[in-house]
């Protein structure tokens, strides 16, 4: 994930380009094509986001609704460990990708809500903005919540695709419009005739972007920048690498099993044996009777 500033001080973004990572992700659990395709535009999404709050812990993207994909989430810690899983129905219908960038989110995900959570730690409250999934594409939505939630002026260009090797990737740009002061910009606030322009001449080349130049590894992000925004100038900033990493261990899933009454976790066995799988990773936790006791006894 690229950091960036536009010399006239317009705007400043992010740039993100996930490959391995992303691929990582996808490997845990088989996804149909189109699930895939909506899980790498979140992972992207969460990339270009992480970077726009100052914190010290998780940034969380869900998306949930009522189609064939019922909940996409995706975790990314301030540190670059990347995480998520989607849910969807496994009679799901089969759709040509080309035809599925359209319209993904009504095709996909049907109606529901777009939601960003903060998680600092127990010792702090958590952030969490919802709206209500308005759009054609995850772009489209990412865009409404901004407006809606945190009242600031963004563009978005997010993208994905699978590899002649079937692999997949993702990639996006997003830009956050700043004032003439170095304030974030609220939706609505005046700003002067000339500044109004710059933006949106920025906003026309961060929109003007391909896919396949979001997703080029042979073209170096500070390239695409140059050549994106040379009239105005690109300042850069030190990137944050990221790279697929689960949270869960056996620690935290004895935390999970202890927290419910153990007549519960005694409908969970089978064989005698209790099985934990984790949805991020695809890892599996046994626990047999005598760890199941252990467990209550501490």
């Amino acid at each position: 994930m690229q950091p960036f500033q536009l010399e006239n001080g317009v705007a400043r973004g992010r740039f993100a380009r996930l490959g391995s990572a992303a691929q990582g992700v996808l490997s845990a659990r088989k996804y149909p094509d189109g699930v895939a395709f909506l899980l790498s535009e979140m992972m992207a999404l969460s990339a270009l986001v992480v970077g726009l709050f100052k914190f010290d812990g998780v940034l969380s993207l869900q998306a949930k609704g009522d189609g064939p994909v019922s909940l996409i989430l995706v975790d990314l810690t301030s540190e670059g460990g990347l995480r998520g899983f989607a849910e969807f129905d496994p009679q799901i219908r089969t759709v040509p990708l080309d035809t599925l960038r359209l319209d993904p989110v009504p095709h996909l995900l049907g109606k529901g809500y777009l939601a960003f959570t903060i998680d600092q730690g127990p010792k702090t409250d958590r952030y969490q903005g919802i709206v209500e999934l308005v759009g054609k594409t995850l772009s489209d939505c990412a865009h409404h919540y901004f407006m809606e939630s945190d009242q600031l002026e963004v563009a978005v260009n997010i993208t994905a695709e699978k590899t002649a090797s079937n692999h997949w990737r993702s990639g996006g740009l997003l830009m956050q419009k700043m004032p003439p002061d170095g304030r974030p910009l609220e939706s609505g606030e005046p700003d002067n005739t000339e500044f109004q322009e710059h933006w949106r001449r920025a906003v026309i080349f961060a929109n003007s972007v391909q896919g396949e130049e979001l997703l080029d590894d042979g073209l170096h992000p500070h390239h695409l920048l140059m050549r994106l925004f040379e009239r105005d100038g690109v300042r850069v900033f030190d990137p944050l690498f990221l790279e697929n990493r689960c949270r869960c261990s056996n620690k935290r899933v004895e935390t999970m099993l202890r927290s419910f009454p153990k007549e519960e976790i005694e409908g969970l066995k089978v064989g005698g044996v209790v099985a934990i799988t984790c949805e991020f990773c695809g890892v599996d936790y046994k626990f047999e009777e005598k760890e199941i006791e252990q467990i209550y006894k501490i």
